[in-house]
């Protein structure tokens, strides 16, 4: 069967048709870009997503692995996996006239390849992978693309009092259609450099200075006005007791933020009267923590306020509680749960050049019935408003609001050692108030994973 032809000019999810879709295809020559990179969606492990210590990862962890062998510091793992998505470009129930042809379902072959190294060697913890997937539409073949995340982390110590960690990484990615005011095929590229430095005082308090940098890049011309740079400069003092699960931080927080390319259209994709810089500074008083409650439990994330400053149209500025914390509570040795709460003032994947106050909340159920088999239910709810769009801000469209509901369960079984099979089934089901970016989708996986250490 011959595939879909995705055309730049076929693609505009409402309004913003003709000019926008133009500006698009007169920019590239190609109708996609061929490389790609490392999310879920594009059938890499989300386990690799790092963060730079003592920074704590906020969500929902990926599954525990079913195999009792401790891994060895180097190790290879393949991955195929077969996946069944309803609504491929997350359209609504009334599709636009200029997206017709994107409606449907399809159906997704994806490869990937890791090569990973963790290794603790005289106090120096070291962390190195490489990660490069392919995947493969049976529809919309013009979609096709590799995928890759190249990073490594390495948190050293030099005699009793210093410690820190160095980090980097990059990565390039389909962006998830749904995660756009308009469906077109959008790469992202995503790079990040981090620091930290810290001194114990005694073998339980510490001061610790942090760096981070983060540049966001997106292939679509017309997407470009997300692309983003953003430096972090932070100050903690740290309270780790020795042999205790015990780690808690508090630290000032500062973040320089630009968009390089001037915003033209808001959030539903409707041109602005005039391009607006979107330049900000977050200043934050965090409380960082990783906590035991019981031998049951255990707390992790952070909680603070933070301050966001505009350069342009100050009454987008936000003041308020943000940050993200997970419990996990395993109350039975087959039996394991997590919770999970956070607010953030737009997550990367989002590809907007104006703050998303978006929250999120969730929680994830594991059921091990014997050593071999694993069962997992979950469920989640989140809550995206586009609080700092140009155009809200000076009245001329009303706020977007999305609301989204979603569920799934898994069952995976390990075949071998080194071998793992699982199926997947979620439902995403989201509300807006803009009706185009209503749309619901379900999505069945197949996933043969193979790991050599």
């Amino acid at each position: 069967m011959p595939g879909k032809a995705v055309e730049p000019g076929s693609l505009c999810r409402i309004g913003i048709a003709g000019a926008l879709a133009l500006a698009a295809a007169s920019g590239s020559s190609q109708v996609l870009y061929q490389e790609g990179p490392a999310l879920p969606a594009a059938g890499i492990d989300p386990s690799n997503i790092e963060t730079l210590g003592p920074f704590y990862r906020i969500g929902p962890a990926p599954g525990s692995s079913l195999s009792a062998v401790e891994p060895r510091p180097l190790s290879l793992t393949v991955r195929q996996a077969f996946e069944y998505q309803s609504n491929l470009f997350a359209l609504p129930d009334s599709v636009p006239p200029a997206s017709r042809g994107l409606e449907g379902s399809d159906v997704i072959s994806r490869t990937s390849l890791r090569l990973g190294y963790d290794n603790l060697i005289d106090g120096q913890d070291v962390s190195l992978w490489a990660e490069l997937g392919h995947n493969d539409y049976r529809d919309f073949d013009a979609l096709d693309h590799f995928a890759w995340s190249l990073g490594g982390r390495w948190a050293w110590q030099v005699g009793r009092q210093w410690y820190g960690t160095l980090r980097a990484g990059t990565q390039r990615f389909l962006n998830a259609f749904e995660n756009q005011s308009v469906p077109l095929p959008n790469f992202v590229r995503l790079n990040t450099l981090g620091a930290s430095a810290g001194y114990r005082f005694d073998p339980r308090w510490s001061a610790y200075l942090g760096v981070d940098h983060l540049a966001r890049d997106n292939s679509e011309q017309v997407l470009e006005q997300n692309d983003l740079r953003e430096d972090g400069y932070e100050l903690g003092l740290r309270f780790q007791p020795p042999e205790s699960a015990t780690d808690v931080s508090v630290v000032a927080r500062y973040v320089d933020g630009d968009f390089p390319n001037r915003q033209r259209f808001d959030s539903v994709g409707e041109a602005l009267p005039a391009p607006v810089d979107n330049a900000y500074s977050d200043r934050s008083l965090l409380l960082r923590m990783s906590l035991a409650p019981s031998a049951a439990s255990r707390l992790l994330g952070e909680v603070g306020w933070t301050r966001r400053g505009f350069d342009t149209l100050g009454q987008r500025d936000f003041s308020g509680v943000t940050g993200g914390v997970v419990w996990h509570w395993q109350p039975l040795e087959a039996l394991g749960t997590e919770f999970y709460l956070r607010r953030s003032l737009g997550p990367h994947d989002l590809a907007s050049s104006n703050f998303v106050d978006a929250v999120q909340t969730g929680v994830l159920v594991n059921w091990r019935p014997t050593g071999k088999l694993l069962f997992s239910a979950r469920a989640g709810w989140e809550k995206n408003d586009y609080d700092g769009d140009p155009a809200t801000a000076v009245g001329a469209q009303p706020q977007r609001e999305d609301r989204q509901h979603s569920y799934g369960v898994s069952i995976s079984w390990q075949l071998l050692r080194s071998a793992l099979l699982s199926v997947d089934y979620s439902r995403l089901d989201r509300r807006s108030n803009r009706a185009a970016f209503s749309y619901d989708a379900d999505i069945v996986s197949l996933m043969l994973t193979f790991r050599i250490d």
